[in-house]
């Protein structure tokens, strides 16, 4: 199994780490969480009450996440717009976007319980919740996200939604883990091995991937961090060098102005969610440099834009959202970054890019992952 954006020797200290401190909060978090989704029942697309336009329902189904039904008509269309504010399908049964989170995050607690544990309770369910997401014939996920963005009442082609499933990079390093167990058997790690092979695939050659590659925002950030991350657990390594080294580098100057900000974020109405949510895309894909000898950390334009600008630019606000100068409607859940910023500091050796997380709570803090990922 290959590595993904973390190491396997940070994998064994995290491991030795929990086993020498078994009651303490960091284990005590993560085996509530992974007891949690031990409870979560095997999901599949088809569960949806709709189908999708091509008459598969074995087709992911999800609508836009901030379209709204028009109050002014009877059936609702056509849809309005509120960035920022989910809609009232957001979970609604018709749709795929709820149960599939609910596996994602299922599966990513149950691989963490289990490398905190050893207990391998966590990584047979974990197991069957992906062998029925993707592997089994009656109940697989095409690979494809051809309606993610479907709306009622638009005709197709749909827009581009590959964004739904951004959370796959963090589940890669979940399969990373399951990896060394003995639920990983051949049958699924090559049942998942061809998924992602073909998902790859209609990621870079259908409207719906080459569009989202073609966006400047934090959705083509993320588009990036998916092709390098199902490259990397795929095997296919010259690929994820090439978008490294092709998509990243573009992607970088055209994002980050001369101040460190994200423009194409502050246009939003939570601009600071999605200015740190684009900077963790970031620093996956830095660390998944780093695993192909791939400096993505320290690479500036010649007037000197890169990574470590943009997170400056943003890091005080973590602690001080209040005195963020830009549009935020929600509160922000400074947690959210602490993968990031560790990460960073790691990679920066600068310990100073972690002084807005000196003022969350100790307990909080003391049960992040990262905190023993990147000391």
């Amino acid at each position: 199994m290959p590595e993904i954006y973390l190491t396997q020797s940070q994998l064994d200290r995290f491991h030795q780490h929990c086993q020498k401190d078994p009651g303490g909060d960091l284990v005590q978090t993560l085996t509530g969480k992974g007891d949690q989704a031990l409870e979560v029942e095997p999901l599949s697309v088809m569960d949806k009450n709709l189908t999708a336009p091509s008459g598969d329902k074995h087709d992911y189904l999800r609508m836009p996440t901030y379209a709204w039904p028009n109050p002014d008509t009877p059936d609702g269309q056509p849809y309005l717009h509120r960035d920022g504010e989910p809609g009232p399908h957001i979970n609604s049964p018709d749709y795929d976007k709820a149960r599939m989170s609910k596996m994602t995050s299922a599966v990513n607690r149950l691989a963490w319980a289990a490398l905190a544990t050893g207990q391998e309770k966590y990584t047979e369910h974990a197991a069957h919740l992906l062998y029925v997401w993707f592997v089994d014939p009656e109940s697989r996920m095409n690979p494809n996200l051809t309606f993610s963005k479907y709306t009622p009442g638009d005709k197709p082609p749909y827009a581009t939604g590959v964004i739904a499933t951004h959370g796959w990079v963090e589940m890669m390093q979940a399969f990373a883990i399951l990896g060394g167990y003995a639920a990983w058997t051949d049958g699924l790690a090559k049942g998942l091995h061809q998924w992602f092979t073909d998902y790859l695939e209609w990621l870079q050659t259908s409207p719906q991937g080459l569009a989202e590659k073609g966006l400047g925002n934090n959705r083509g950030t993320w588009y990036d961090a998916q092709v390098v991350a199902f490259a990397r657990f795929t095997g296919n390594d010259d690929l994820a060098l090439r978008v490294l080294r092709e998509s990243c580098l573009k992607r970088l100057d055209e994002q980050i102005a001369g101040d460190g900000s994200l423009p194409k974020e502050l246009e939003r109405t939570i601009s600071l969610s999605y200015t740190l949510m684009t900077l963790k895309g970031w620093a996956m894909l830095a660390l998944m440099g780093d695993r192909l000898e791939f400096n993505l950390w320290h690479w500036t334009t010649r007037d000197g834009r890169g990574l470590r600008l943009a997170l400056d630019y943003a890091g005080p606000y973590i602690s001080r959202p209040g005195d963020w100068p830009h549009q935020q409607i929600k509160p922000v859940h400074a947690g959210n970054a602490l993968f990031t910023y560790r990460g960073a500091a790691q990679a920066y050796q600068d310990p100073s890019l972690l002084e807005p997380f000196t003022h969350l709570d100790n307990n909080t803090i003391a049960a992040e992952p990262a905190m023993v990922l990147f000391p």
